[in-house]
């Protein structure tokens, strides 16, 4: 078993980060600037880790995001912030973040391998939503082509592609009903 809290695990998860943020700008120093600055904030968190390489992967400017003070803090808030970040950033792109965040919620609630697209993604979704999901199928589709694909596996059941949260810890706090994920979602987003 690999322990991920011990204190040299650190550089482990600034490799990792510096991994998923990809190209290093010239020089270099910056990109490993900015992931050990990740994980000094989420050590010891491989979950959080990749969730905020995606982040710095997919910012304009990498370098601007890592020395936001803002999201710095909103790394501190670990899985929560990240994923309340990317409800607010999906908000943006047309995805309402109350039918992301039901759509996850669905598929943290789904039993065996995950949840299957078909009609019972969008009625579970519906359900912890208090309202049918409009469009169901473009919002499943907007959801896994958006930066919240990253939070969902999938896998092969009876013949069907499947969705589940990426890890354990996130769908616990998916199904955790005292979590208000959407708090803050709908302002600028860092």
């Amino acid at each position: 078993m690999l322990r991920t809290d011990e204190t040299d695990s650190g550089s482990d998860i600034a490799d990792y980060v510096q991994a998923l943020v990809g190209a290093e700008t010239p020089g270099g120093d910056s990109t490993r600037q900015a992931a050990e600055t990740v994980a000094k904030r989420v050590w010891p968190s491989f979950l959080d880790a990749r969730l905020a390489g995606e982040q710095l992967h997919h910012a304009s400017d990498p370098d601007a995001l890592a020395g936001n003070p803002d999201w710095l803090d909103l790394l501190q808030a670990g899985t929560i912030g990240l994923l309340r970040r990317d409800l607010a950033l999906v908000e943006d792109e047309g995805l309402p973040a109350e039918v992301a965040l039901a759509l996850l919620r669905a598929a943290a609630f789904a039993l065996g391998a995950g949840i299957p697209w078909s009609d019972v993604w969008p009625a579970v979704a519906g359900a912890l939503l208090g309202r049918p999901v409009e469009e169901p199928d473009r919002m499943i589709e907007n959801l896994l082509k958006s930066r919240l694909a990253g939070y969902l596996a999938h896998d092969d059941e009876d013949d069907r592609l499947v969705y589940r949260p990426a890890h354990e810890a996130l769908a616990e706090l998916l199904r955790d009903p005292r979590q208000d994920l959407l708090a803050g979602v709908g302002g600028d987003a860092v």
